[in-house]
């Protein structure tokens, strides 16, 4: 099947217009007009393909140092930085947010506080399981502690 020149300029034309907003928006976080954080809410159906280690360049003042300090700190947490925003989990978004401590972080994850509460809750059972699997003895006490939470979450309702 091949493309008449009427499909193949709509092609480029949709194409061309997609390069240009998401240049826009990358010079817009640069500059510090687009905040981080929109490109986890408003901003990602545009960058849902970008990796988040790019997205992270896009920052300023986020030179070569920064940039392999938080990728040292994200293999040491066991987050991957090569994915892009799209396939990232939600705890991998929130450390993310959370990391590079970027203006307006901390009203996204107020305004969806409930979400936030799930994300931390996520990232401290992961992070728990590998200290499980560290000291064995440290679970017992762990096991105790989720079970009364989650018996005051019954007797919440």
């Amino acid at each position: 099947m091949t493309r008449s020149t009427k499909q193949r300029s709509e092609a480029l034309r949709v194409g061309n217009a997609k390069r240009a907003e998401l240049s826009r928006v990358k010079a817009g976080v640069a500059s510090g007009e687009i905040p981080f954080p929109h490109l986890f809410t408003k901003y990602q159906p545009l960058v849902e393909n970008v990796l988040l280690v790019d997205l992270v360049r896009w920052l300023p003042k986020f030179g070569d140092v920064k940039l392999r300090n938080l990728c040292a700190r994200a293999v040491k947490d066991q987050i991957n930085l090569g994915v892009t925003l799209g396939r990232a989990s939600k705890a991998t978004r929130a450390w993310v947010l959370v990391t590079v401590k970027a203006p307006g972080t901390h009203e996204l994850l107020v305004r969806d506080w409930e979400g936030a509460a799930r994300t931390l809750i996520e990232l401290i059972r992961s992070h728990e399981a590998q200290v499980k699997a560290d000291d064995p003895d440290w679970g017992t006490a762990d096991d105790r502690l989720w079970g009364a939470v989650k018996d005051l979450g019954r007797s919440d309702g």
